[in-house]
């Protein structure tokens, strides 16, 4: 039984969980679980800077979809009012793993690069991912249920009710499955740009 809720603080260790296992080359895997589970996906869903959905199939989690309403303030206001907790999760961070300071001042950069990309679309899909055995086509023909459409409508369907008139999205260069999905949902490729030591397209739709 397939059954679709949307993100909640208290989901936070699934998420990030998820993110870490699903998500290997996002830069913030790199931040750690921590960062994920206690801030990231705990705090910014609480201020509701980032939404999204979760579907659990069975009782057990399968897929996840996040998006924000506004990528270059998402993490501004949060990261004031909970300058505390921000802090203490990425000394944490650093102090398991001192690498992590890289990819901590390559986020800022990125942030600092979202303002510069020409892009005037502030509304984004953020992540999007499916476990392995939720994707294949056996388990789509036995359950006539393609996990990953339903999120994605729903999503769609929440910017719609935001007058949300465009959104965009990152997508991996290398990320074969996840651009032939966007190309297929008629998603308009409008920059390709070198990001995280790899190439990224960005693509946007109009709502």
């Amino acid at each position: 039984m397939l059954q679709i809720v949307p993100i909640k603080p208290a989901e936070a260790r699934i998420l990030a969980r998820m993110h870490c296992t699903l998500l290997q080359g996002s830069i913030l895997v790199e931040l750690g679980y921590y960062f994920l589970a206690w801030f990231y996906y705990k705090i910014l869903v609480q201020e509701k800077q980032i939404r999204g959905y979760l579907a659990y199939f069975e009782n057990q989690p399968a897929v996840f979809i996040t998006y924000t309403l506004d990528v270059i303030n998402m993490l501004k206001s949060p990261g004031r009012h909970h300058f505390l907790r921000l802090g203490l999760v990425l000394a944490m961070t650093v102090l398991m793993n001192p690498a992590a300071i890289v990819a901590i001042l390559r986020v800022l950069t990125q942030l600092l690069q979202e303002e510069r990309d020409n892009i005037p679309v502030a509304a984004e899909i953020l992540s999007f991912a499916v476990k392995e055995e939720y994707r294949s086509r056996e388990f789509v023909n036995l359950r006539q249920v393609k996990v990953s459409n339903e999120l994605y409508t729903a999503v769609m369907a929440d910017l719609r009710q935001a007058e949300v008139k465009e959104v965009k999205a990152m997508v991996k260069n290398d990320n074969v499955l996840s651009n032939i999905f966007y190309q297929h949902q008629q998603w308009k490729l409008v920059k390709t740009v070198y990001r995280f030591n790899q190439y990224q397209n960005i693509y946007v739709k109009k709502i």
